[in-house]
């Protein structure tokens, strides 16, 4: 009898290991279905408590920054930016228009943009976020292209149209997973009209570092599997 309970004691390790490594799995491959807001306000009851990026008054035009921007950041006499988040460029070269706090745009205020030929504008956040959101300008381009990293490495494009005025556009994901956005818009002309540009940058709450990143993630799964090994092993063994 007591032989017989030893045996089935390493098939239920087993049978449970393989279901937490296929979970561990299954959460590096993830990549959350996207919904798309162009309600503030709906947006808000979506994604719960936000921090809002206005980047100042038109006072704040500063044009080539020249190298990535956050809340830590000193340039231009910086006490405007919020932490969570960290915005650069494809191109940042110092003593150019490439990357700037700019003014105008038939925005209220200052905002962000980028300049040059596929000079994609791209927010990195401090950790995953479950939704973001922004307003464009109808001034400036009449469409865009966002593309969207999630934990883990996959990605999607999501292309929207400019409508009139300064519309908001907020993109919502089922997990909390997205790591960074890189923005295109599609009227660019070399020194009249931005590449990119946003303003009342907005987003959830940054998950905190204790989330697990993918590749531990992994070697929790290749480890759990292991074991599963050995105590199947052990199980005909016996």
């Amino acid at each position: 009898m007591n032989r017989h309970q030893n045996n089935l004691r390493p098939k239920t390790v087993t049978n449970c290991t393989f279901l937490v490594a296929f979970a561990a799995l299954a959460t590096i491959s993830h990549a959350g279905i996207i919904t798309v807001y162009t309600d503030s306000t709906s947006f808000d009851a979506a994604v719960g408590s936000t921090t809002t990026d206005t980047f100042g008054p038109n006072s704040n035009f500063c044009p080539g920054l020249g190298a990535p921007v956050n809340s830590a950041s000193s340039i231009c006499g910086n006490t405007f930016l919020q932490p969570g988040v960290t915005y650069s460029a494809t191109t940042m070269a110092p003593s150019t228009i490439d990357f700037n706090f700019d003014s105008g745009g038939g925005f209220s205020g200052a905002f962000l943009d980028t300049f040059g030929a596929s000079n994609a504008l791209i927010a990195t956040f401090d950790g995953p976020v479950s939704g973001f959101g922004f307003n464009s300008s109808s001034n400036l381009e009449s469409a865009f292209t966002l593309t969207i990293n999630f934990q883990g490495g996959g990605s999607t494009s999501e292309t929207e149209s400019v409508g009139d005025g300064l519309p908001f556009y907020g993109f919502v994901s089922d997990a909390q997973d997205i790591t960074s956005i890189s923005l295109l818009g599609n009227d660019g002309i070399p020194n009249i009209n931005p590449t990119a540009s946003l303003d009342n940058f907005t987003f959830s709450s940054v998950a905190s570092s204790s989330t697990p990143e993918p590749a531990s993630v992994l070697l929790l799964g290749s480890g759990l599997m292991g074991l599963a090994t050995i105590a199947s092993k052990r199980r005909k063994s016996a």
